[in-house]
């Protein structure tokens, strides 16, 4: 017999501001990073979330791969396209018509209705807590765990059924899954590093980005795709003078471009091109990175 948990005060929303709470999702102002085997050559194999001590804020646009040969479009993070917290549930508004509730402070033995997507009913219950060790650190962990039902309360097998996520009471979610998509989709994404405490990968700053010298080479490679066919080309810049406009807070690099197709000849390292130029970046349109 499932012991329901009821959702009844969802209308009053969020606290006005979120903190520490226990088992909490995402910490304010923390870098997440996760991985993502299944991402296609379009995605990035890591992804992340950082969010603010707002209650609610969007995520970050990214790409909804469909095929090789399709039109793939814009959409959400995986997350969804806002995420709402307070110290007893998150939300994840997936778009207009689906939200999922995760009740992150329910005991073990819980079960409560995450959310619908058409005709199918996620629940989510809390089948564990206990010590666990992820990136290094040690914490007590919250495994929830997904199954699906028709309108009727049958069972129907989805990606998501039987698949669960990981919360570290004071770290936040270890190992989450492809919630955009939820329950058609039920990648597992591991925890790959946070912030706070520094563990595991991190996200680059300004000055590991731009910590190039004359002498330093980049070597770039990139596939091209049409309806004829494929190629994939490789370019060698090498960092030939470094510029800082202190006033406009400009960086220049000067640099010489050796272009090589690595698929279309039957050579390979064909040089196809020789050139040189510069790239100016201007700072202040980065300064989210620090």
């Amino acid at each position: 017999m499932k012991k329901m948990l009821f959702l009844l005060a969802l209308a009053a929303g969020p606290a006005a501001v979120y903190g520490q709470a226990d088992f909490q999702f995402f910490r304010p102002d923390v870098q997440y990073l996760y991985a993502y085997p299944e991402a296609s050559y379009l995605e990035s194999g890591i992804i992340g979330m950082k969010l603010t001590d707002a209650p609610c804020q969007p995520t970050y646009p990214a790409i909804k791969y469909l095929g090789e040969f399709e039109c793939n479009r814009a959409s959400s993070a995986f997350a969804g396209a806002r995420v709402c917290q307070n110290d007893t549930e998150t939300l994840l508004q997936i778009d207009t018509a689906i939200t999922l509730t995760i009740l992150h402070q329910a005991p073990i033995g819980i079960t409560w209705q995450v959310g619908q997507v058409g005709d199918t009913l996620i629940f989510g219950e809390v089948t564990a807590i206990g010590p666990g060790e992820f990136l290094g650190l040690e914490d007590s962990v919250k495994t929830i765990r997904f199954s699906t039902e028709d309108l009727a309360g049958n069972p129907v097998v989805t990606a998501v059924d039987g698949k669960s996520i990981a919360i570290s009471q004071h770290y936040g979610l270890i190992s989450a899954l492809w919630f955009r998509d939820f329950p058609s989709v039920g990648y597992v994404l591991p925890i790959a590093g946070i912030s706070e405490p520094d563990a595991g990968i991190h996200n680059p700053g300004t000055q590991e980005i731009f910590d190039l010298h004359p002498g330093d080479e980049l070597h770039i490679y990139s596939r091209i795709d049409g309806f004829m066919g494929n190629s994939v080309r490789r370019d060698k810049y090498k960092i030939t003078g470094r510029q800082f406009d202190q006033e406009h807070n400009i960086l220049r690099f000067d640099f010489q471009d050796q272009s090589l197709y690595i698929e279309t000849y039957p050579e390979q390292d064909t040089v196809i091109a020789d050139t040189a130029g510069y790239w100016d970046f201007y700072l202040d349109q980065f300064a989210f990175l620090d």
